[in-house]
């Protein structure tokens, strides 16, 4: 490592980028940061699915002198709505990127460095609320379910703003209402699709347990007829 890069970390090596050891001192908090002052200790299975869809997500961290001073997680699959079902821009099948939010040193300049260098191998990144094209922030949210390789554990790491559905291994940056999942049981021919908060889920003797204590909100406003 030497100084000022960037660097996208996959499989194994996205743990790094929450090892307090190789983390900048004004790191901020994360709870899902380990070796630090404030937390030692973290469950590593929680890291699973990070490590084994190499294909799907990966951590863009940037590196000054050996130690890490930004991260966000970077996630892409293929969308599963269809788009001449539903109001999205995105079409079915199409590849979705999506940068989860950023946490390190409070200085804004690295943000944006990291954000940069995403957007020199992608045209179009989406975020919590918009989504960046082709350089140009976009303030309008945009609808997507997206297919993940791999979905089959029992932990998960906190991921904010997303919900999980093991069910059909996938993301979504919504809470699918009851005529999507209707949708999306009819396409899979399957029953019972359930999504969930993606934050902290967990297992227990009677299988899994999704803690459901931080959900987050969205605004369905565009999405109440659907």
């Amino acid at each position: 490592m030497t100084e000022h890069q960037i660097l996208e970390l996959k499989g194994k090596d996205i743990i790094k980028a929450y090892n307090g050891n190789l983390l900048s001192k004004d790191f901020e908090f994360s709870c899902a940061n380990f070796n630090c002052n404030y937390q030692k200790r973290v469950n590593m299975k929680l890291f699973d699915i990070y490590v084994e869809n190499t294909d799907n997500i990966s951590c863009f961290v940037y590196i000054n002198n050996g130690k890490i001073e930004g991260r966000r997680m970077f996630f892409k699959g293929k969308q599963l709505l269809d788009d001449k079902i539903f109001p999205i821009i995105t079409k079915m099948d199409e590849e979705i990127y999506y940068l989860y939010g950023y946490y390190g040193s409070a200085d804004g300049d690295i943000d944006m460095k990291i954000i940069k260098s995403i957007l020199n191998k992608y045209n179009v990144i989406y975020m919590d609320n918009g989504a960046f094209n082709n350089g140009n922030y976009i303030n309008k949210k945009e609808y997507w379910i997206m297919k993940i390789d791999n979905m089959n554990y029992k932990e998960f790491p906190s991921i904010d703003f997303l919900y999980a559905s093991p069910d059909i291994s996938s993301f979504a940056n919504f809470n699918p209402s009851k005529r999507i999942i209707e949708w999306l049981e009819h396409r899979y021919n399957k029953e019972d699709i359930n999504f969930h908060t993606a934050y902290r889920l967990k297992s227990n003797d009677s299988g899994i347990n999704f803690n459901k204590h931080w959900n987050q909100k969205f605004s369905n406003d565009n999405w109440k007829n659907y």
